[in-house]
């Protein structure tokens, strides 16, 4: 399962490298483009598959992988970008173990895979650092919910005010000065009727929802914060304009340099180069454990659950885990 899940980052993360950022920038989201190539390496591992047959099957994910838009990012169909991508890669391991992979013509240029989603591809970066690090270890863990963009002004705003609630009418502006692609993902102007998809993705939302409550929880999502008068009006007090510095740096660091003036006219500033959770900041597992509780707040026989997963032998079957879970979230759902 370990190794599996290895195989999965590294073959996705070096794809989206690839791709970077033109294929972004080309309106292709990388959940689709490039989930089902990690997610096919993933499933053949685990079914045992050799090395013909998982090429097979990454080329099969690539020839049918769905182009997901980054248009579309702001709608409820938006999470549904990575499970279509996981649908796809275990079809494709699946369909190649049975004799119907493909063949290396996906990733053939002039007109494979890379070439279509960006016009310069770069392809060293589908090799292994010669420092032999993995991928994996740059992965990052989310410590509230929300689009990843949106984290690193929540985290200035946080250094500035701290976890309380502040009364918003004291808040003349906030300015956030940060990357590019931030601005352009996650720069959306909330709304009494934005879809739940579009909350998520919005750092004005985030950093309203958190000044108003002092929460970083999944409650800011709640239809009490989402349709607070003061927190809307607060979100379109808050500017997000680009800092070129921001960008040249991004995505090896995700600098964000919040300002905010306060209705007597003082100003206070803090900036973020990398986001808590993010390798360079890593949560503790103290801070991981506490996640894992508040996500499950309520439910009989989380602390217990916790205490399985992490202290469970690298041998045991994933299977028996799942099922522990399962019924602890099912048993306060009833």
């Amino acid at each position: 399962m370990i190794d599996a899940i290895v195989a999965g980052y590294e073959t996705t993360v070096r794809f989206g490298e690839t791709l970077f950022p033109e294929q972004t920038q080309n309106g292709f989201y990388p959940d689709g483009t490039c989930g089902p190539t990690g997610g096919a390496v993933a499933a053949s591992r685990l079914l045992g598959s050799d090395l013909a047959t998982t090429e097979a099957a990454v080329s099969a994910a690539l020839f049918n992988a769905p182009l997901s838009l980054v248009q579309n990012l702001r709608d409820p169909v938006k999470p549904l970008s990575a499970g279509t991508a996981a649908e796809l890669a275990l079809r494709a391991a699946f369909w190649a173990r049975e004799g119907l992979g493909a063949g290396p013509g996906s990733l053939a240029e002039p007109h494979g895979f890379l070439q279509q989603l960006s016009p310069h591809p770069h392809l060293d970066r589908l090799r292994r650092p010669a420092d032999g690090s993995w991928a994996i270890d740059e992965v990052y863990l989310k410590p509230y919910p929300g689009g990843r963009h949106a984290h690193a002004p929540v985290d200035a705003v946080r250094e500035i005010l701290g976890d309380r609630p502040t009364d918003p009418r004291t808040i003349q502006e906030v300015e956030v000065a940060t990357y590019r692609a931030a601005i352009s993902l996650t720069g959306s102007a909330p709304t009494r009727t934005s879809p739940l998809a579009e909350l998520t993705q919005s750092t004005r939302y985030a950093i309203a929802a958190g000044i108003c409550d002092g929460t970083t929880g999944p409650e800011r999502f709640e239809l009490r914060c989402r349709h607070d008068p003061a927190l809307l009006a607060l979100s379109r007090r808050i500017r997000l304009v680009e800092d070129p510095t921001a960008t040249r740096r991004y995505p090896k660091e995700t600098l964000a340099t919040v300002t905010i003036t306060f209705g007597d006219g003082r100003t206070e500033r803090a900036a973020v180069c990398h986001r808590w959770g993010d390798p360079e900041r890593p949560m503790s597992v103290e801070e991981v454990r506490a996640k894992f509780l508040r996500s499950l707040a309520g439910r009989h026989g989380a602390e217990a659950a916790w205490e399985s997963w992490w202290s469970a032998p690298k041998d045991a079957d994933i299977r028996d885990l799942l099922a522990q879970l399962t019924r602890t979230v099912a048993r306060t759902a009833r």
